[in-house]
């Protein structure tokens, strides 16, 4: 290490400025650096894992009502506005924009019947395992979010995607993620 002793402190040759530069340059880095750590994160609140990392809080990743509502319409939803006002109220409101219009085209009023099965609402939530199918979208955004948390508690996203669309292939879950990807 090349350097000299000028009156009370060593002065390194390759760092002119002397200690004080070293200490702001290090200083900038780091406030740099955090920056960049808090700008990746977004917000303090935990998303759910990997495929919803960008639905996280209301204030920085839910997408704005106009942008969902135009959304929604161009889904044709019957209901653009209600579902719009229902989905950025969740904390995943991308995922269960993709998964309502995969479902039924945003339509929260679209009860299907199939082999001993009953499916209620924009996200088609069979109630006979998960409970009533509350009549307004903002109550079937809830339940369905609410299922999704239980389901991924247990195991992966991706996996509790399939469950939820009671696809044993992947098939529902490529679905769900390609709509994703149109969602604002």
């Amino acid at each position: 290490m090349s350097g000299r002793y000028i009156g009370q402190s060593w002065q390194d040759d390759r760092n002119p400025g002397g200690p004080l530069a070293s200490i702001i340059i290090l200083t900038i880095g780091i406030v740099v650096g955090i920056t960049i750590m808090v700008l990746a994160k977004g917000c303090s609140v935990k998303p759910m894992p990997a495929v919803v990392a960008q639905a996280g809080c209301n204030e920085c990743h839910t997408p704005s009502r106009e942008k969902m509502t135009a959304y929604f319409r161009k889904a044709g939803s019957r209901s653009p506005e209600e579902m719009a006002n229902a989905v950025v109220r969740t904390r995943n409101g991308r995922l269960l924009a993709a998964i309502a219009v995969v479902e039924s085209g945003g339509n929260p009023t679209v009860r299907r019947s199939g082999y001993k099965k009953r499916h209620d609402g924009a996200f088609q939530v069979n109630k006979k395992y998960w409970g009533k199918v509350p009549h307004d979208a903002a109550g079937q955004a809830l339940q369905a979010e609410a299922i999704l948390a239980e389901l991924t508690e247990t195991m992966p996203i991706k996996k509790a995607l399939a469950l939820y669309g009671g696809d044993s292939t992947d098939k529902y879950t490529k679905r769900v993620l390609a709509e994703l990807v149109r969602v604002p």
